[in-house]
């Protein structure tokens, strides 16, 4: 028996159902109360761009004036992103080739990483696809085991990922509407040993925020398992310093907070664990370190890329940066209070 409740029950997958017991609501991240996270975190986060950003942009047509989406991705996107489609592009040209590069160097400046430590891998397809091509290409095919950490559809994904490719998995569960608790997750890491852990940022089925960085420092602590980070829904948007977390692989997409068009994916990877990890890919298509040898050789993807999806996505990355970056974004969403010209902290949210 663990603490708090939490139990082991054993099944295909060992599951670990953590705090199903009477529980006390207690504020999350926001001083928000569970009944209050959707409509803070989800209705005002995601959809960002449905607020216009002051009444100019609005006048403009950058935003839409017609139907507004209020759901974690697909986002309204703006009118510019929309244009940047309309030029036709060879996945060869040498200008979709420099936009992939863009993108690439973008997406790690925006996650606050060192390029000699750190790569980013498009890959053609959703958000998930991202996700089972890190389950599927960096557990260890001997002796691999994945602590799945799921408080949401999105967590029990991962689950599903690591049954279909029959990876030895533990599932510690916990309840919708709750946070993961650092101390189950303590106590899972002395009770067994593992290879992987994964964790979702910003449980997109809610909109409960998990604390990341508490896991992280959890995970030095106990051993050297592969830390997975599913941002889906918060990359962006909501500040994360992967380093300061022990972050090794972190996925998200490009219609999501940074407000592109649905079509690829991307992982930020810890170089030195990716390719230690060569040869573990158990599917052709979603060999991670065989996509990023064959971007880094040649700038180009395997197969047929998304190309007008990712011209946008280049166009999208400038509108993030014109905004004032991650906090700037994070600003309009609600979730960090704007400062004054002297730095104070304004409390208008």
């Amino acid at each position: 028996m663990m603490k708090h409740g939490a139990k082991f029950a054993c099944t295909h997958a060992k599951t670990v159902h953590a705090g199903l017991g009477q529980h006390n609501l207690t504020q999350d991240t926001r001083g928000l109360t569970p009944s209050r996270i959707f409509t803070c975190s989800t209705a005002r986060y995601f959809s960002a761009t449905s607020l216009p950003l002051n009444r100019n942009r609005d006048q403009e047509g950058i935003h839409n004036s017609g139907k507004k989406l209020f759901t974690p991705g697909p986002l309204c996107t703006s009118k510019t992103v929309k244009e940047a489609m309309l030029l036709d592009y060879g996945s060869r040209d040498t200008t979709f080739i420099e936009t992939v590069k863009y993108i690439r160097e973008k997406l790690l400046d925006v996650a606050g990483v060192d390029p000699s430590q750190y790569t980013c891998v498009p890959l053609q397809g959703s958000g998930t696809y991202a996700l089972e091509a890190v389950i599927s290409s960096t557990v260890p095919r001997q002796g691999g085991k994945v602590l799945v950490l799921a408080n949401g559809a999105y967590g029990m994904r991962v689950s599903r990922i690591c049954k279909a490719h029959n990876i030895d998995h533990v599932l510690c569960r916990f309840p919708d509407e709750e946070k993961v608790r650092v101390e189950v997750v303590e106590e899972a890491l002395k009770q067994d040993t593992f290879t992987n852990v994964s964790i979702v940022h910003c449980e997109t089925s809610s909109g409960v925020i998990n604390p990341v960085e508490d896991v992280g420092l959890l995970l030095k602590r106990y051993t050297d398992a592969t830390y997975f980070v599913d941002a889906m829904s918060s990359f962006g948007a909501i500040p994360l310093d992967m380093v300061a977390c022990g972050v090794d692989y972190l996925v998200s997409s490009a219609n999501k907070c940074i407000e592109g068009i649905p079509g690829f994916s991307y992982v930020i990877a810890n170089r030195e664990k990716l390719f230690n990890s060569k040869g573990w890919s158990r599917t052709l298509s979603f060999d991670l370190v065989e996509q990023c040898e064959g971007l880094d050789q040649n700038g180009q993807f395997r197969f047929t890329p998304p190309t007008h999806v990712m011209l946008a996505f280049k166009q999208a990355l400038i509108e993030l940066e014109q905004e004032g970056g991650v906090k700037g974004r994070a600003r309009r969403s609600g979730y960090i209070p704007r400062e004054d010209d002297r730095g104070r902290l304004l409390q208008d949210r």
